[in-house]
């Protein structure tokens, strides 16, 4: 119709990432535009991830549907980025003018861990503050904290938390730990992040 168009059964080329699904565009009348797509796809990489950010995010750091509502939920795995492989990532997320709300992060057999997110996000994307609540989840954090440790070197968290699994293997089996990330404005243009953990 004039005021919605809708595309299923479409099938996007990201990279290497090949995905299909559908896409509800809607401009009601005396309402804010809205957008909604779903989009299930297989193997992505770095550079898929870049171009699929690009959809969204302009290389200046602009929102590109800034003048309208967005809900996405993707699915795709194998996910590779930063040196780390997930086997599936899973999401549903919505961006209301500068609002991004997480309502599902789900990222599986990373390492043999889960990890599962939700979160509030205000001035997205120039100026992020807001809160993100995660659980990790494993039989065994060992192999996730070796890889982890493994591709960032210089990070003494990561090396400290090696160094422990090393002596006592069994000191990370079993694992559950729960994240919460925050981050606020300094008021001097900065942006102060902290995060607390327990588990």
């Amino acid at each position: 119709s004039e005021n919605r168009q809708s595309f299923s059964d479409l099938e996007l080329i990201l990279g290497k990432a090949k995905f299909s699904g559908s896409i509800d565009s809607s401009q009601p009348d005396g309402a804010r535009p809205s957008v909604l797509m779903r989009l299930t796809g297989g193997e992505m990489d770095l550079d898929g991830l870049a171009a699929f950010a690009s959809i969204f995010i302009s290389d200046k750091g602009a929102n590109r549907f800034s003048d309208r509502d967005l809900d996405f939920q993707i699915k795709a795995g194998p996910v590779s980025a930063g040196g780390l492989s997930a086997d599936t990532v899973d999401t549903a997320l919505r961006l209301r003018e500068g609002l991004l709300e997480i309502d599902r992060l789900s990222i599986g057999g990373l390492a043999g861990a889960s990890i599962s997110a939700t979160g509030r996000i205000k001035d997205f994307p120039q100026s992020p503050t807001g809160k993100l609540n995660a659980s990790v989840v494993a039989v065994d954090l060992k192999p996730l904290i070796d890889v982890a440790a493994q591709h960032y070197p210089d990070n003494g968290v990561l090396k400290g938390l090696a160094g422990r699994a090393a002596a006592y293997p069994e000191l990370f089996q079993d694992a559950r730990i729960d994240l919460l990330t925050s981050a606020a404005d300094n008021g001097d243009g900065t942006t102060g992040l902290a995060l607390s953990a327990q588990g």
